[in-house]
């Protein structure tokens, strides 16, 4: 069976609950990856708000029981019109289609 993971970015700021900044691609494909394989693609965050950002979390949703999105980036500033990268590795629990969401909790 194949696995046609579509990941979509939701961004989230804790002040004013707005979209604070830009995420490229804000969609990923991951195309085929089966339970017992795992991938991760670069997403590239930028601040385009005219003041300082910083990432204070992540927030992945469960895909049947489980998380099958995750990120080892940390804590991090994005000062005005500066980008960070950041990976998202997919490895799923079960072979089957994942579309999920990602939070960018920031401040």
């Amino acid at each position: 069976m194949r696995i046609l993971p579509v990941f979509i970015f939701l961004l989230l700021s804790l002040d004013n609950l707005a979209q604070s900044f830009t995420v490229s691609p804000s969609q990923l494909n991951f195309g085929i990856v089966d339970e017992l394989s795992a991938d991760s693609q670069l997403v590239t965050i930028t601040n385009t708000t005219g003041y300082t950002v910083t990432v204070m979390g992540y927030r992945f949703y469960d895909t049947y029981g489980s998380k099958a999105f995750s990120t080892s980036a940390g804590v991090f500033i994005i000062p005005d019109g500066s980008s960070q990268s950041i990976w998202i590795k997919f490895r799923p629990r079960h072979n089957v289609v994942h579309n999920s969401e990602l939070m960018i909790l920031n401040s």
